[in-house]
């Protein structure tokens, strides 16, 4: 049986060419791997390409197409895998021939080089351990040493400046820092003198103060007192001034307790004006319903009067109403008298009362400029009272 001949197809091809693969056939080899592959799913195309989408008969070839493409997918899929291990292996090949070169030439390099900076080292060598020598020494002052100094190459008189003035300076900071924390020590010791002292004082005020407000003497103040720190006065100044205090709420109570006994008069005396004013009152109602009674019975006789005949109870009408004219305006004028009489009484009570009012402006006589004025300012309000009655 004669081998197949096998042909490229034209995209496979294409892909070979444009690979920049220097060697061509290597290239071609590859991609003939495929070829089959590649032919197999054009064939199913061009099978594919005779169905039509409604066709019933070509629902089942479809799928078998379909099936079939999927088995080439997979046939190409472990083609792809065999070529990638063959090029990972030329891949190792390479990488191991390199390392071999590679390690060689620089262990002989490491070698050579070592000959040639034999001194150089030894130099190197004695530099750094000048350097650390020195590092070592700057170590408690290594924040003064100036940066970017090259200790390992600086002469010993340069060194030795390097040295002095960077302890120099840590000493004077040392002593800055002793100096500072002393200071803020005496600081925080006066502080707390101070904080102290306030305390007490603040203690001071405030007991005292609560010894004025819980015995009342804060109400008998000075203005001058509201706004003094009352732990400032001095114990014989303090006890003065609670003793004045004490004195001036003894008299407001006094004061308070006389004018609580002056206002329970007045309120007995005007119970006692307006209890009269009643009884003249219902005096008054008497009167009037006596008369109305009166004009009753006598219209009860002029009715009867009349029955015996006009000519009659026309003499007997105008008698009557002439007595009764006479009568009432005898009651009228008697009773005009009452309500005068009872106004007069008002009027003559009212003047009491005003009188009364009057004489308390001048009826006491106060020490203290606070109740000399709180008296005076009573007066004016007296005299408005007074005012307000006369209207």
């Amino acid at each position: 049986m004669k081998d197949e001949i096998i042909v490229i197809p034209v995209e496979l091809n294409e892909l070979a060419k444009n690979s920049q693969i220097k060697d061509l056939t290597k290239a071609e080899k590859i991609a003939m791997s495929f070829a089959p592959s590649m032919n197999e799913v054009n064939e199913q195309v061009q099978l594919f390409k005779k169905l039509k989408k409604g066709n019933v008969e070509d629902v089942v070839k479809a799928k078998r197409i379909r099936l079939d493409l999927g088995k080439i997918c997979s046939k190409a899929g472990d083609i792809k895998k065999a070529n990638k291990e063959v090029v990972s292996l030329e891949v190792k090949l390479i990488d191991s021939l390199y390392n071999a070169v590679n390690t060689t030439a620089r262990l002989a390099q490491e070698e050579v080089k070592e000959i040639e900076n034999h001194f150089v080292k030894i130099e190197a060598e004695k530099l750094e351990k000048t350097r650390l020598e020195r590092i070592d020494k700057l170590e408690p002052y290594k924040e003064y040493v100036p940066f970017g100094v090259d200790l390992s190459i600086l002469s010993d008189e340069d060194f030795e400046k390097v040295f002095t003035g960077s302890k120099m300076q840590f000493d004077a900071k040392v002593a800055a820092d002793l100096k500072a924390e002393q200071d803020a020590k005496n600081e925080a010791e006066k502080l707390e003198k101070e904080r102290i002292e306030k305390e007490r004082l603040q203690e001071v005020h405030n007991k005292r103060k609560n010894l004025l407000v819980n015995s009342g003497l804060w109400n008998f103040r000075e203005s001058w007192l509201e706004s003094e720190c009352l732990s400032e006065i001095v114990d014989k100044k303090w006890d003065e001034l609670i003793s004045n205090l004490k004195t001036k709420q003894t008299e407001f109570e006094n004061d308070q307790k006389r004018i609580e006994e002056e206002n329970e008069n007045l309120r007995i005396k005007n119970e006692a004006i307006e209890k009269k004013a009643k009884k003249d009152r219902e005096e008054a109602e008497k009167l009037r319903l006596a008369s109305e009674a009166k004009a009753s019975a006598e219209k009860k006789i002029q009715d009867a009067i009349l029955e015996k005949g006009k000519e009659k109870q026309k003499k007997l009408q105008e008698e009557i109403d002439r007595k009764a004219k006479e009568e009432k305006e005898a009651e009228t004028k008697r009773l005009a008298d009452i309500e005068l009489e009872l106004k007069k009484g008002d009027s003559d009570k009212v003047l009491d009362l005003i009188n009364d009012l009057t004489e308390l402006k001048s009826k006491y006589i106060f020490k203290s400029e606070k109740f000399q004025k709180a008296y005076s300012d009573t007066g004016l309000l007296i005299d408005k009272v007074i005012n307000h009655i006369n209207k």
